[in-house]
């Protein structure tokens, strides 16, 4: 009796270690979460297409539409400097942080942003992409381009991004298939790549020691 008593509470001991480790990786994972910009839900941005004295309307991934709702304690900062809503512009690239309502609408308490696309904090302004281009869209001013891993990926650019092609100043047009580019940028809120400065030409890239 004695001995079964005894594996009762050494297996009642064991669940309620592995209870208290649920809880204690439950609250690593949510505050991991919070450090990496919290929760999703919270946050929208993208480029202005709109705005008027009670919301911005900013086109996001796919160019997704996005309505961000403002009221009398939102406040502003615009390339780096205390603003109001009236310093913002279409055009602009925004960044907002809120809550989302239950009916889906957002309302922001900051909105952050300005005229040029978000930058990374790397070097020379953030993270780059790359690859051989396989489609130019003049009209999304889109450059889709293959890594050699073969995957693809999408940069986009705006009224703001520099071209460089074949080491001469250029144009996005000037860009074709087949040619090699290299863009730094930044992802936005939305997750799209975001150029500020592309440059390449029809040969690949030479390596550094060649």
């Amino acid at each position: 009796m004695q001995q079964r008593s005894y594996r009762f509470i050494i297996r009642g001991t064991l669940v309620c270690v592995c209870l208290f480790n649920l809880v204690i990786g439950a609250a690593v994972l949510a505050q991991h979460h919070d450090k990496r910009g919290g929760d999703p839900a919270n946050r929208a941005g993208g480029k202005v297409t709109a705005i008027n004295g009670s919301a911005i309307t900013v086109q996001g991934h796919e160019n997704s539409s996005t309505v961000i709702n403002i009221t009398s304690s939102t406040t502003y900062e615009r390339n780096g400097q205390a603003a109001a809503l009236a310093d913002f512009k279409v055009g602009d690239f925004v960044f907002a942080h809120g809550t989302r309502n239950s009916d889906g609408t957002f309302v922001a308490d900051r909105v952050m942003g300005g005229d040029q696309p978000p930058r990374g904090r790397g070097p020379r302004g953030g993270p780059g992409a790359g690859g051989q281009l396989q489609a130019v869209d003049t009209a999304a001013r889109t450059l889709t381009v293959q890594n050699r891993e073969g995957e693809t990926k999408v940069i986009y650019t705006t009224d703001s991004t520099k071209f460089h092609r074949n080491q001469q100043a250029a144009q996005l047009t000037d860009f074709k298939a087949g040619d090699f580019v290299m863009a730094r940028g930044a992802v936005n809120s939305d997750g799209q790549f975001v150029a500020v400065e592309v440059f390449g030409g029809d040969q690949p890239p030479h390596r550094r020691g060649q």
